[in-house]
C-alpha cells in the first residue's frame, strides 16, 4: 500500500491534526459533486422511462455510471470526514414525457460542464487521492458527452 493510503488512513483515524486534512473546502466540493451526480443519475433514470430504443439504452447506461460516480464521491467524503452524512438532492427539474433532441443537447452541455468542473477540481486540490478521483470522473463525464454527441449525430 502506497503513501496515499497511509495519508488517507492517518486522516480517517485522526492521526494528524485538522490542518493536515484537505479541509472543509474539499468536503464542501465533494458534497456539491454528490448532489450533482445524484440529480443527474435520477434525471437519466427518469428519462429512461420516457423513451425507447437507442436513446433509452444510452440513458440507462449513463444513469448506472452516474450512480457509480456518486458512490465513489460518497466514499471519498467518508474517508475525508469520517461520517456518512447524506447530501440533499438538488430540486428536481421538470421533465417531459418524451426525451427529444433538445434534451440530448441539454444533457450534452451538462456532461461537458461536469467534466470541466471535475478537471478544475483535480487541478485545484492538493490531495493526491482526490486528484486521481476527479481526473477519473472528468474523463468519464467527457465520455458521456461523446456518447450523447454520437447518438445525436445519428438522430439529426
Amino acid at each position: 500500500m502506497g503513501a496515499d493510503f497511509e495519508e488517507v488512513w492517518r486522516r480517517v483515524t485522526g492521526a494528524q491534526g485538522q490542518e493536515a486534512h484537505s479541509g472543509t473546502g474539499e468536503a464542501e466540493r465533494l458534497e456539491r459533486f454528490i448532489r450533482e451526480e445524484a440529480g443527474t443519475a435520477e434525471r437519466y433514470a427518469r428519462l429512461t422511462k420516457a423513451c425507447s430504443g437507442a436513446v433509452q439504452k444510452l440513458y440507462r447506461d449513463l444513469a448506472a455510471e452516474e450512480r457509480e460516480h456518486l458512490h465513489s464521491l460518497q466514499t471519498a467524503l467518508y474517508l475525508l470526514r469520517g461520517d456518512s452524512k447524506s447530501c440533499p438532492q438538488e430540486p428536481k427539474q421538470e421533465g417531459g414525457s418524451r426525451a427529444g433532441l433538445r434534451e440530448l443537447r441539454e444533457r450534452y452541455a451538462a456532461e461537458r460542464t461536469s467534466a470541466a468542473a471535475y478537471a478544475s477540481a483535480a487541478a485545484e486540490t492538493r490531495d493526491s487521492s482526490l486528484r486521481r478521483l476527479y481526473d477519473k470522473l472528468a474523463k468519464a463525464e467527457e465520455k458521456h458527452a461523446e456518447r450523447i454527441w454520437s447518438l445525436a449525430q445519428r438522430l439529426v
